[in-house]
């Protein structure tokens, strides 16, 4: 998890936070996979803490035997409860057809409390676990002189320190290994206390304006504890308050929670959103919007004191127009490169969603595209998909298109091999239809031939829908001046 660029940078996956997931992905078989589309979703019971802005990436060549990382943005609910887990799905295809593929659930957690270990230098710091050089899980080193001091990183606030664990080489007078502790950013500041031995010191509120604790810690080269564990947290301070809207980027008619990481003054806030209109709660800390455009929202937040504003933006995307789907060779291909998803008459094809599938059996196949913001497009047209070698090619319906590319007539013959209804459309690469070439409740069997005069319409990539009672198919025609 990167938060350096996007987030605060901490390490640390927050509420309201931008961070990019690196999932490493190695390629275990034989075969390099070219152009291997990768997917990342949130589970459902995840969905109200964490969204995947940009839900796919695509391995341009995986090679055989190696590993590279696939990157995905994810942005958290400013209002996530902290240590919360969520699932993330992960699957990654190669192949035609999608035949290889690999899924795995990725626990990621959202507000884990920040670290830092024994360190010399000074830090800004707030509800951070404080650990020795040992952290967590080692004893801290022999013939170690280090002085840190910890700085609240709230304007205006006061640090408190609590340890939970200490475990310190005891002797009398504390000479051999030893803490102190003082109230300020030196270590000329008050002492607070020598300790040493395994007495968990009490807890300490600084007093100094600048709200610092230092700390110094000595060893000897003889023996090395377990060290200990506290807690530093930021008390009172400046009335701040950092805003977000979660998801900041909806599809149209659709809502986002609005929300803020409040802290300092008084504790106590009261809250007053506008524009009112568009929120079912203004007086809320969490009101959900449902703007109709892209809109700014700002709050006033009162602690009887003070006050702080602050405003985030909801922005509106439009879903994608439904894609258009041909028949290429043996493949079926979409008219989007990215954010597919394919479809037979069992529904969705889990892992099939590179631009072209191949499918391994007869049926109805169509596609969906979703957007970057995760606005899922209308079906597209269905086709009935026969793979070559699969029954008798004089029962089926066919249609010839040509030539190809065509300037202004274009000339469809096709066969019926049965009575049957013929509809003949012509739609642009924004998926709208521009013609209707035939429509007929019912055409007798055997050859029919209709010429299309394109003299109307624009140079460019047009799509030949052709269906019958028992047969649909689309073909990629390119018009021409």
């Amino acid at each position: 998890m990167n938060d350096a660029t996007t987030g605060n940078g901490n390490g640390v996956l927050d509420p309201g936070e931008t961070a990019i997931l690196n999932v490493i992905t190695k390629n275990s078989g034989h075969a390099d996979a070219l152009n291997a589309p990768a997917h990342l979703t949130v589970m459902n019971g995840s969905t109200p803490y964490i969204i995947v802005q940009t839900p796919n990436y695509t391995f341009s060549n995986l090679a055989a035997g190696q590993s590279a990382s696939a990157s995905f943005n994810v942005v958290t609910n400013i209002i996530t409860p902290p240590l919360t887990n969520t699932e993330l799905q992960y699957t990654v295809t190669a192949g035609n057809g999608a035949q290889y593929n690999c899924s795995e659930v990725l626990n990621v957690t959202v507000g884990a409390t920040p670290q830092v270990l024994m360190t010399e230098g000074t830090f800004s710091v707030c509800n951070t676990d404080f650990f020795d050089t040992g952290g967590p899980d080692g004893p801290y080193g022999l013939n170690e002189n280090i002085v840190m001091t910890l700085t609240p990183s709230t304007p205006g606030a006061l640090l408190k320190v609590t340890f939970n664990a200490f475990d310190v080489e005891s002797n009398t007078g504390c000479s051999w290994d030893y803490l102190n502790i003082y109230n300020g950013t030196t270590t000329s500041a008050p002492l607070i206390g020598t300790y040493c031995g395994t007495t968990t010191p009490p807890s300490f509120t600084a007093t100094n304006t600048s709200g610092a604790i230092t700390f110094k810690f000595h060893s000897d080269g003889m023996v090395a504890k377990a060290g200990w564990k506290a807690y530093v947290e930021c008390l009172g301070g400046n009335l701040t308050a950092t805003v977000a809207a979660f998801p900041p980027d909806v599809c149209s008619g659709n809502t986002s929670q609005l929300g803020t990481l409040t802290m300092g003054g008084t504790g106590s806030y009261t809250y007053e959103w506008s524009p009112a209109e568009y929120l079912d709660n203004p007086s809320s800390p969490t009101p959900i919007a449902t703007a109709p455009s892209t809109t700014e929202f700002s709050v006033n937040i009162y602690d009887g004191s003070n006050n702080v504003t602050g405003t985030t933006t909801v922005t509106i995307h439009e879903y994608p127009v439904a894609p258009v789907v041909t028949i290429e060779g043996n493949a079926l291909v979409s008219s989007y490169a990215l954010g597919n998803q394919w479809f037979n008459d069992n529904g969705m094809i889990p892992g099939a969603t590179a631009q072209s599938y191949v499918p391994s059996e007869e049926g109805n196949y169509y596609a969906t595209v979703t957007s970057e913001f995760n606005c899922e497009s209308e079906s597209s047209n269905v086709v009935h998909y026969k793979p070559v070698g699969i029954g008798d090619p004089e029962t089926s319906d066919d249609m010839m298109v040509y030539p190809n590319p065509f300037n202004n007539q274009l000339n469809m013959s096709y066969t019926l091999t049965k009575q049957s209804p013929v509809q003949i459309t012509v739609w642009n690469h924004l998926g709208q239809l521009v013609a209707t070439v035939a429509n007929e409740t019912m055409q007798s069997a055997g050859r029919h031939d209709i010429v299309f005069n394109g003299s109307s319409i624009e140079p460019g990539i047009y799509f030949i829908r052709f269906n019958t009672g028992s047969n649909s198919a689309v073909y990629r025609v390119v018009m021409t001046k």
